[in-house]
C-alpha cells in the first residue's frame, strides 16, 4: 500500500490575493463558452488537485468555497453543509438567492496540446499561490498519484461518470483527479471571492447531496493510501 505523509493544517499560512476574473455571469453563459469551445477545440480536459491536511487527528480535504452565479454543484441537491472555514472566521451564511453555494477542489481547464502535470501544476500556482515571489514553491503533480478519472457526457449537464457511457461515443469533458504532496510546511494564497475550507473525510463520505458525487467518492478512492498523520 503506497504511504502518503499528512501534514497538520497549522503548518500552513493562508494569505489572500486580488478575486480571479468571472468568465461567465450566468449558468446558461457558461454553457454555451463550453459548447463553442468544444466545437472548436474538441475534449475539455480538467484536472484537478487533491490536497491533503490533518486536524483533530483526522485527514482534511482543501477545498474552495464560492458562491456563484454560473455553477452548480456536480449532482449535487438541498443545502450545502458549512464546514471549518481553514483561511478565516465563520462563514457568512446562506448565499443569496439565485446564487449557489460550490465547493471545488483547486485546478481547471488545461492548454491544448499542454500536459497533465504542468497544467495542474500551472492552475495550482494560480489558485493557491502566494504572490511574494520568496514564499513561492513549486506544486509536485506526480503520475503515480492519479486518484480517479470522469467523464461528462452533455455540456447542459452536472453528471460526472466513472467511465464513458456504452450509448456515448465522444466525452465533452474530461475530468482527472490528482493527490498532490504538499510540503511540511508552506504559504498559500487564497482569491478574495473564495474561502478554503478544511473538510473532513467523514463529512465527504457518502454525502453527495452537499459536495456532488465526486467530491463524495474521495473518501473511498483515499482508502488506497496509507495516509501518516504526521
Amino acid at each position: 500500500m503506497q504511504a502518503l505523509n499528512v501534514y497538520a493544517m497549522e503548518n500552513y499560512g493562508i494569505g489572500k490575493k486580488p478575486a480571479l476574473k468571472a468568465k461567465d455571469a450566468s449558468v446558461s453563459q457558461r454553457q454555451h463558452r463550453l459548447k463553442v469551445a468544444y466545437e472548436s477545440n474538441g475534449l475539455r480536459r480538467v484536472v484537478e488537485g487533491v490536497l491533503l491536511v490533518h486536524l483533530h487527528g483526522h485527514p482534511h480535504v482543501l477545498l474552495l468555497k464560492e458562491n456563484s452565479v454560473c455553477r452548480v454543484q456536480d449532482n449535487a441537491a438541498g443545502p450545502v453543509a458549512t464546514p471549518a472555514d481553514a483561511s478565516q472566521g465563520p462563514p457568512n451564511g446562506t448565499a443569496a438567492s439565485g446564487v449557489a453555494t460550490v465547493y471545488t477542489m483547486p485546478g481547471g481547464k488545461i492548454k491544448s496540446g499542454e500536459g497533465e502535470a504542468d497544467g495542474l501544476a500551472r492552475k495550482l500556482k494560480h489558485k493557491l499561490g502566494p504572490e511574494t515571489q520568496m514564499l513561492d514553491f513549486d506544486f509536485e503533480v506526480r503520475p503515480d498519484l492519479v486518484l480517479a478519472t470522469y467523464y461528462r457526457t452533455h455540456h447542459f449537464a452536472s453528471t460526472y461518470y466513472p467511465y464513458l457511457p456504452p450509448h456515448v461515443s465522444n466525452a465533452k469533458e474530461q475530468r482527472r483527479l490528482y493527490v498532490i504532496p504538499l510540503p511540511e510546511k508552506c504559504s498559500l494564497a487564497v482569491p478574495d471571492d473564495k474561502k478554503l475550507m478544511a473538510v473532513p473525510l467523514f463529512e465527504l463520505y457518502q454525502n453527495p447531496q452537499k459536495y456532488g458525487r465526486v467530491l463524495a467518492s474521495v473518501p473511498d478512492l483515499l482508502s488506497r493510501f496509507r495516509l501518516n498523520l504526521v
